[in-house]
């Protein structure tokens, strides 16, 4: 199940994170963002909820709070209009 929370990246944030979540990683003309079933930014990081198909259960990673330009919510991926159904 794919998430509803597109977490847009910095430039920097990209440029660090790329070797360690390039696999989750998605790019539009909008720029790098992860595909989320949650977002909490609660707490010193954001922590982000994604799944992986090749990975049993949840993957959550925690980045500083200064790495996201923004969370775009939609309560379907339709919503969130660049997102393609088969990401």
């Amino acid at each position: 199940m794919l998430g509803n929370h597109a977490v847009f990246l910095t430039t920097e944030a990209h440029v660090e994170l790329n070797g360690l979540a390039a696999r989750w990683l998605k790019s539009s003309e909008n720029g790098y963002y992860l595909l989320c079933s949650a977002a909490d930014t609660e707490g010193t990081f954001t922590s982000l909820q994604f799944e992986d198909e090749n990975v049993p259960g949840n993957i959550y990673l925690k980045i500083p709070h200064q790495y996201i330009r923004a969370i775009l919510f939609g309560e379907s991926l339709e919503s969130i209009g660049f997102i393609q159904e088969d990401e």
